[in-house]
């Protein structure tokens, strides 16, 4: 470790050392630090808009997920074979109305719905941070997020209720392409 201390440039200097998955060992630059702060961050501040604006509009609660999308409907806009439901459990990141694994276990997709509230909508778009841009064909009125550039999530609206479709992370960036969770937002929008 010393040695590499060593050889590592001034510029270097109190930048944080990573092991990928292939085990080499890369210096991130502060720059990229912030991005991945930044982007776990948003993810982290998403999971909690989605629990709380679910137990503040309990009233409001989201139709049984079985109703809205399927595991036959995530595999056809996948393409991946094997996708499970996971149960609703925040302690292991599966925060949403539904929770899709791969054939391995790992999530790969939450989603969430709410039939008589744009809260999933309206107060995410307020959240600094949390939009990339504004898309077209989804809902009435949809944005990727976050900012910057690694986008994993579509929240929209449409009529007074709103949606989100979001991909975890894995070590290589989100799990599904956002074109992916694009389609899983709108087969949601399509159901309201």
């Amino acid at each position: 470790m010393r040695e590499m201390r060593r050889a590592a440039s001034k510029e270097a200097l109190g930048c944080i050392i990573d092991t990928g998955q292939d085990g080499k060992m890369e210096i991130l630059d502060w720059k990229e630090v912030v991005i991945v702060h930044r982007s776990l961050t948003v993810l982290f501040i998403f999971a909690w808009l989605v629990l709380s604006a679910s137990m503040v509009f309990s009233q409001n609660k989201a139709v049984s997920g079985a109703s809205y999308l399927t595991v036959q409907d995530v595999e056809r806009i996948t393409g991946l074979n094997g996708i499970k439901i996971v149960p609703a459990d925040p302690s292991k990141g599966a925060g949403g109305d539904l929770n899709f694994a791969n054939k391995d276990g790992e999530l790969i997709l939450m989603v969430q719905r709410m039939l008589s509230s744009d809260a999933l909508y309206s107060e995410t778009k307020k959240m600094t941070g949390a939009v990339k841009a504004d898309i077209e064909g989804v809902g009435d009125a949809a944005f990727t997020g976050p900012a910057g550039n690694l986008q994993y999530f579509v929240s929209f609206k449409k009529g007074k209720g709103s949606g989100s479709a979001a991909s975890f992370l894995g070590f290589t960036g989100p799990r599904l392409p956002l074109d992916q969770v694009k389609k899983v937002a709108q087969q949601i929008a399509s159901g309201m």
